[in-house]
């Protein structure tokens, strides 16, 4: 997946950082109860930490004597490899029944679910400005947290073909709220950007065959998106210890894939 930060002087880009997830290791559980047409869930998902991919830096915020000249001109670019700290995913949902459709069946689902990734931009090098030469960096150089709280609605399918089963699921938010907060060590800056109205947008895919009437193998494609969405932005200087309100806008947006394989066990009285 990518998650993408950015900053913006009204419509000027002056900052970006992609943050760019080659592959996230993870493991999960997950409990579900049936009640009549009811089916309520609680989900975990834990990413293990690891070195999963890099972070590019970028900075179009070139100056003269009066500040900034918005030419679009890129000022500062800088690499890092990506440790991933924390990533999980925690989750309540509830399912109505609402009947048969095409062969299949058709469920009203809802959730509240909290989601969070800190991550460390590590060694690597920068360029200020870009193609001059490098000088080189050790240790955490940006560190970026995001803490995601997402309602969200949508429709399950499902069809069942004798020891084999299938089900697509689309659901999507537009109410939901992101906190980051990104740490610059070099120049011990710390920034708070607060996202509301979050939107997002998730399509799961899944495929399962069953060994008995308790046991059933699944796997799972998942893509979700989160569109770009701007929000308020503070600083805190650690020089000073003061914390600002910027008039400059955080922005975010990211996707992600993923695919997910495991073991079902039904319990029935």
């Amino acid at each position: 997946g990518m998650i993408k930060e950015y900053v913006f002087s009204g419509d000027y880009l002056l900052s970006r950082l992609d943050w760019n997830i080659d592959l996230q290791p993870s493991l999960g559980t997950a409990l579900h109860v049936r009640v009549g047409d009811w089916v309520f869930g609680f989900s975990a998902v834990i990413g293990i930490p690891a070195h999963v991919g890099w972070m590019k830096d970028y900075d179009w915020a070139e100056r003269n004597s009066t500040g900034l000249v918005y030419n679009g001109v890129l000022s500062n670019y800088s690499e890092h490899d990506l440790l991933m700290d924390q990533a999980f995913r925690l989750e309540l949902s509830g399912y109505l029944h609402l009947g048969g459709f095409f062969g299949g069946q058709v469920w009203l689902g809802a959730s509240l679910g909290w989601q969070r990734y800190a991550m460390q931009g590590m060694d690597g090098f920068a360029e200020y400005p870009p193609g001059s030469d490098p000088f080189f960096l050790s240790g955490k150089v940006i560190s970026y947290a995001t803490d995601q709280i997402l309602p969200m609605i949508g429709v399950l399918s499902e069809w069942c073909f004798k020891s084999l089963s299938a089900s697509l699921e689309l659901r999507g938010s537009v109410i939901g709220f992101e906190r980051a907060y990104d740490q610059h060590h070099m120049r011990s800056l710390d920034f708070y950007d607060y996202f509301y109205f979050l939107p997002s947008l998730e399509i799961r895919a899944s495929l399962g065959v069953s060994f008995s009437e308790a046991v059933r193998w699944y796997l799972t494609g998942v893509v979700v998106v989160f569109p770009e969405t701007r929000g308020e932005s503070y600083m805190t200087d650690l020089s000073v210890g003061k914390s600002y309100q910027l008039t400059s806008e955080g922005g975010a947006s990211s996707w992600f894939a993923g695919i997910e394989t495991g073991f079902q066990f039904m319990i029935s009285e």
